[in-house]
């Protein structure tokens, strides 16, 4: 079994346990920050600086660099400033000097960033970045991404040129082959004399909740605390099981975890309070939106009921950090091969790239997302990140580690691993 010890990571202190029923296992997880280059060529409105940059820098854990168009007036680019590091999209000159500046530009972006967002991606360009043309900043960055990284991208262009079959062409194709670029609303503008006028602005809202949803994703599981009992709940907590004891008993038994969700999904009555983030679900009223009622949905019903919910109301851009963490939590693997053949453009959004290795292993600790992931044909290449075994390691989720080991999968880890390992008297 071929393994390859990446790039040490320095180890980081545990943090101290709850002191709770069940002897907890801190995830290590930490609110990360979210790396992302903003990109918008193409229009030069001045609410993009005013409006679409601060919302983004003030979202929390995100942290901006923005690579603008070439057009905006000097005041927009240095009002831009203000928010983050910010540099005019330059075009490749003839020079040599200029050409390495630009690649060299192009190659620490693209080494920092964990997310490109772009909004307008005008007509122009984006016809160049289908052709793979490098003639200007934003476009080298294209050029030089790293595909298992994912690209927010909001169309800018004239209604004319939107309604044009050629934009539908190169919009499917991007759908079907660039996986990792995730296509919004477009920015769509007409023309009053010599000025543009946008017509269309839903693009600037979807791109704010487009990044918030990256954030949660990264930073799903971070107040998620596993114990090696909760996983055996999880695994062993079945209908035959649970006809062998009273449903008292039960009753006492989850009131000693204080584990008020896995009471909601095993349908067992509990004296225990809903905590912070399900007291609006839970109110007499009722959910107070279409995504509280989804998650209350996940909850308390079966795939039948989601499915269900999903076709009478409506089929999400994308899913709420609490329904991630449920379907994670509780290894609901026939609700992720529903959302793979029946929503793939949800379930790529999603669960795409290397999130579910990674999670389940890290945070989680569950082999049935794992053995989901492996089996899937959406996820030919087997992507994940070393942090899947780092993760699993600093958990302590041994049968997490006993499936790598039996996966017939390339390893990845550093030796943060190691580290972690022997900390907690796993290893000599």
């Amino acid at each position: 079994m071929a393994t390859s010890p990446a790039q040490s990571r320095p180890s980081r202190p545990p943090r101290p346990r709850r002191g709770t029923a069940t002897p907890e296992l801190d995830t290590g997880m930490r609110n990360n920050e979210l790396k992302i280059i903003f990109a918008s060529v193409g229009c030069t409105d001045s609410r993009l600086i005013d409006e679409l940059l601060p919302s983004l820098a003030d979202i929390p854990d995100v942290t901006l660099r923005a690579v603008l168009d070439k057009g905006y007036r000097g005041q927009d680019m240095i009002k831009a400033s203000t928010y983050c590091q910010t540099m005019p999209n330059v075009a490749r000159q003839l020079a040599v000097r200029d050409v390495v500046e630009i690649e060299q530009e192009a190659a620490e972006l693209c080494e920092w960033a964990d997310v490109l967002v772009i909004a307008p991606m005008d007509a122009n360009n984006l016809a160049k970045m289908l052709h793979g043309d490098t003639d200007n900043l934003l476009l080298e960055v294209l050029r030089s991404w790293n595909v298992s990284k994912k690209i927010l991208m909001a169309p800018g262009m004239s209604s004319l040129m939107w309604e044009n079959p050629m934009t539908k062409k190169q919009l499917t194709k991007i759908r079907r082959k660039w996986n990792f670029v995730q296509v919004l609303h477009p920015l769509l503008w007409a023309f009053e004399g010599d000025r543009k006028k946008i017509t269309s602005w839903e693009a600037l809202e979807e791109v704010t909740e487009a990044v918030r949803n990256q954030v949660d994703l990264m930073n799903i599981g971070k107040d998620v605390q596993v114990s090696p009992s909760q996983r055996q709940v999880f695994s062993e907590c079945t209908s035959t099981s649970s006809n062998r004891l009273p449903p008292e008993l039960w009753s006492l038994i989850i009131d000693h975890t204080g584990d008020w969700e896995l009471a909601q999904t095993l349908h067992i009555y509990t004296n225990l309070s809903s905590p912070p983030e399900w007291t609006w679900h839970t109110k007499p009223q009722g959910p107070r939106n279409y995504m509280e009622a989804l998650e209350l949905t996940i909850l308390r019903g079966n795939l039948a009921d989601v499915k269900h919910f999903i076709a009478t109301h409506s089929v999400p851009r994308w899913l709420s950090k609490l329904c991630i963490k449920l379907i994670m939590r509780f290894a609901m693997t026939d609700l992720l091969a529903y959302l793979e053949t029946t929503h793939h453009t949800l379930f790529w959004t999603t669960f795409g790239h290397t999130f579910l290795p990674d999670k389940a292993s890290s945070v989680f600790g569950r082999t049935e997302i794992l053995e989901f992931w492996r089996t899937s044909p959406s996820f030919l290449t087997k992507e994940y990140t070393p942090e899947a075994l780092d993760g699993a390691s600093r958990a302590g989720f041994v049968n997490v580690l006993e499936w790598w080991h039996h996966s017939n999968l390339p390893l990845k880890y550093t030796e943060a691993a190691m580290e972690q390992a022997s900390a907690q008297n796993h290893i000599p």
